[in-house]
């Protein structure tokens, strides 16, 4: 195995913003999903700090219908489960972005975004 290989198993960084520490250690030693409502009560964040937090900690908070989960936790399937739901999102947006934007120029409007 070489260097490169054994980067791969390395431990991730803990994200540099407070909350979102403070968020990815609590998941982490909970072990188990928690709930928004956990979160509010056990930390103290509201939901704006919540959202602030998970998107700090980037890959390291999977969600899921139960809620927040610590993604070196999360089982395989758990970790599929969250991937999925984004491509279905995004899927979700695009669709929205093309219907619109056909939309828009059936109405003779200019488009400043990217148009599909």
């Amino acid at each position: 195995m070489n260097a490169m290989q054994l980067d791969l198993f390395q431990q991730p960084k803990l994200p540099d913003d407070p909350d979102a520490r403070q968020l990815v250690n609590y998941l982490f030693t909970a072990g188990a999903w928690r709930t928004r409502a956990d979160i509010e009560r056990d930390l103290g964040m509201d939901d704006r700090q919540i959202r602030a937090a998970r998107d700090a900690a980037g890959s390291l908070v999977i969600i899921g219908h139960l809620g927040f989960k610590h993604a070196l936790i999360a089982t395989a399937a758990e970790r599929g489960k969250h991937l999925d739901f984004f491509r279905k999102q995004g899927k979700g947006m695009l669709h929205i972005m093309a219907r619109d934007a056909a939309f828009f120029r059936t109405l003779g409007c200019e488009v400043l975004a990217a148009d599909p």
